[in-house]
């Protein structure tokens, strides 16, 4: 989850425009330790002042694992723009109360599942059945998985009912049954 927030962070970071010199070289700092590692070669001349102030920025982290890199990227991002929040984050831990909803709400459909025999949603469900119940999972993230178990539901409900409807029109219109599509009326 670290690596995806520090990928989302990484491509937030390209839409400042008006982040400081020292923020643009805080970024950088992490940024380099996290996917390259310690700061290697030979400082650059006085006469490359960016390129110095790049490398020393660098220099100041060396030894730092890429794990709190990473953590430390994310972190400054979210300084630098405070409405901003990693998706793949946890919103934090759930009242007890709404855990026992979550769960009451997960045995329902998994029943109504079982009933209408659905398997394909049945697999989806069942392959993040567990996630759902952790409370790390992120509204997000269950908001996507109800919405493909949904989906599938609404896919097999209109499917059942496509027959049904046909019928409903033959008897409606008065159509024959012959077979050829065109829906020519019984004289």
């Amino acid at each position: 989850m670290a690596d995806q927030a520090f990928e989302e962070a990484a491509a937030h970071a390209k839409t400042f425009k008006s982040a400081s010199n020292t923020q643009l070289l805080e970024l950088y700092k992490y940024y380099k330790q996290a996917t390259s590692g310690d700061v290697t070669g030979k400082r650059p001349g006085m006469f490359s002042q960016k390129e110095r102030a790049k490398f020393d920025a660098w220099t100041s982290v060396k030894g730092l694992d890429t794990a709190t890199a990473k953590k430390k990227y994310v972190e400054t991002v979210s300084i630098i723009d405070p409405s901003w929040k990693p998706i793949s984050q946890p919103t934090g831990p759930a009242s007890p109360i709404r855990e026992e909803l979550m769960k009451c709400h997960l045995e329902r459909f998994e029943a109504r599942l079982v009933k209408e025999g659905l398997a394909d949603a049945m697999a989806i469900y069942q392959a993040h059945r567990d996630k759902l119940t952790q409370v790390g999972m992120s509204d997000h993230e269950a908001e996507i998985l109800r919405s493909k178990c949904e989906v599938t539901l609404q896919q097999r409900e209109r499917r059942k009912l496509e027959p049904e409807k046909e019928e409903e029109k033959k008897r409606k219109g008065n159509l024959c049954d012959c077979g050829d599509g065109d829906g020519c009326s019984v004289q």
